[in-house]
C-alpha cells in the first residue's frame, strides 16, 4: 500500500498529459525527463519512508501512510520553490513576466497536476542554445533534489501572497499603491464590482504576483534571485491540490470556518506558532497584517526540514482569522501617523 501511494505521488509529478501547452521540442524533452525522473523519484520515495521507518519504528505501516504523505509532500514543495541557480534567475524571472504565462499555467493545471511539465512550459520560450542549457540545469536540479541535496529553510516573511493582496486591496480602495498598472484581466478581477478573494486560484495567484513583483522590483531594489524566489512561493498551489486524499477530506479543507484549525493541517498533525503584526488605524480597523515568523513541525520530516508545504496553509489560516477578528480603539497617544502595531501569535495544538 505505501510502495502503491509512492507510485500514485510519483506519476503526479511527473505525469505527461496528452494535451500540452509545448512546442513539439518540448514536449519531447517533457516526455525523456520523465522517463528519467519517474524511477528516481520513486527510489526515493521509498528511501524516505525507510527513513520514517527507522524514526518511528514502533508505528505499524498503516500508520505510516500519513506521514509519508506529508514528507513526500514537502519534498514536493522544496523542489518547486527552489533555485535553479543565481546565474539563471534574471532568465527566469524575465520569462516569468510573461503575459501569456499565467492563462498556460493555469490551463496545463486543469484536470492534473503536472508539476515537471510546469517547468518546462516556464522555459519554452528559450531558443536553442540557451534552451539547451536551462534543461541541462534543470536535470542536474532534479538529482540534486532526489539525492537529499536541497534543504530550504522556513518560507519568506512577510508571504508574498498576503502582500501581494493586501496591495490590491488598497489599489481597489483608490490608493496610490503602484505606478504599474495590472493587465486588463487581473484589473476585471481585482478592480470590479465583486470584492476579490484572497488565493483565488491560480491564474488569479499568479497574475497578481507578476503586477506585485514588477512593482516590488523597482521600488526596493529587488535582484532577480530575490524576485523569483517570492514568486516561486508566491505562486504555490494549496496543499489540497497536492495531496493525495479523499475527496471528503479535499472539500473539507476548502470549506472550512475560519476560526476552524485547517482541517489539513490538523489531519497531518503540524503543531507550532504562527507570530504576525497587525497595524491598526485609530477606529481599530486592520490596516495591514503579515505573518512574520513560523515555529512549526510535523510528523515525517527529516531533522533539519521545516513543514514548509504546510506554511502557506497556516499563514492562511491566520490571515482569514485576523480579518475575521474586532480590535479596540487603540489608545491615541499609541498612534504614530495614525496607526498603531500590535505583535500577536496563534498556538497550533492537537488537543
Amino acid at each position: 500500500m505505501l510502495n502503491g501511494l509512492i507510485a500514485e505521488w510519483s506519476n503526479s509529478v511527473v505525469s505527461v498529459p496528452d494535451k500540452l501547452p509545448l512546442d513539439g521540442d518540448m514536449q519531447a524533452r517533457a516526455r525523456a525527463l520523465s522517463g528519467e525522473v519517474g524511477p528516481a523519484l520513486n527510489a526515493a520515495g521509498r528511501r524516505w519512508l525507510e527513513e520514517i521507518r527507522a524514526a518511528s519504528p514502533q508505528v505499524s505501516d498503516l500508520a505510516l501512510s500519513r506521514p509519508l504523505m506529508a514528507r513526500l509532500n514537502n519534498e514536493l514543495v522544496s523542489w518547486l520553490v527552489s533555485s535553479p541557480g543565481a546565474a539563471r534567475e534574471d532568465i527566469e524571472w524575465r520569462l516569468a513576466q510573461k503575459p501569456s504565462f499565467c492563462r498556460e499555467r493555469a490551463e496545463l493545471h486543469q484536470g492534473q497536476w503536472a508539476f515537471l511539465v510546469e517547468r518546462l512550459l516556464l522555459l519554452q520560450p528559450l531558443q536553442d542554445s540557451e534552451r539547451e542549457s536551462a534543461i541541462a540545469a534543470e536535470r542536474q536540479r532534479l538529482k540534486l533534489w532526489l539525492a537529499g541535496g536541497l534543504v530550504e529553510g522556513s518560507g519568506p516573511t512577510p508571504p508574498p501572497q498576503l502582500q501581494a493582496f493586501q496591495a490590491a486591496e488598497r489599489q481597489r480602495a483608490g490608493e496610490p499603491v503602484y505606478a504599474q498598472a495590472m493587465v486588463p484581466w487581473l484589473s476585471r478581477q481585482i478592480l470590479g464590482e465583486r470584492a476579490p478573494l484572497p488565493y483565488a486560484g491560480l491564474m488569479q495567484e499568479c497574475a497578481l504576483m507578476q503586477w506585485w513583483l514588477a512593482n516590488e522590483v523597482q521600488r526596493r531594489s529587488l535582484s532577480p534571485q530575490e524576485a523569483m524566489r517570492l514568486f516561486r512561493h508566491g505562486t504555490l498551489p494549496a496543499n489540497e491540490n497536492l495531496l493525495l486524499m479523499p475527496g471528503a477530506v479535499r472539500q473539507r479543507s476548502r470549506t472550512a470556518a475560519i476560526d476552524e484549525y485547517p482541517p489539513i493541517a490538523q489531519s497531518y498533525e503540524v503543531t507550532g506558532t504562527t507570530q504576525f503584526a497587525v497595524v491598526l488605524d485609530a477606529a481599530g480597523r486592520v490596516r495591514d497584517m503579515q505573518v512574520t515568523q513560523r515555529r512549526l513541525e510535523m510528523p515525517g520530516l527529516a531533522a533539519g526540514q521545516v513543514p514548509l508545504a504546510f506554511e502557506q496553509t497556516l499563514d492562511r489560516a491566520t490571515f482569514a482569522r485576523v480579518r475575521a477578528m474586532r480590535f479596540d480603539k487603540p489608545d491615541a497617544d499609541k498612534l504614530r501617523e495614525g496607526v498603531v502595531r500590535q505583535e500577536m501569535e496563534f498556538v497550533w495544538k492537537l488537543n
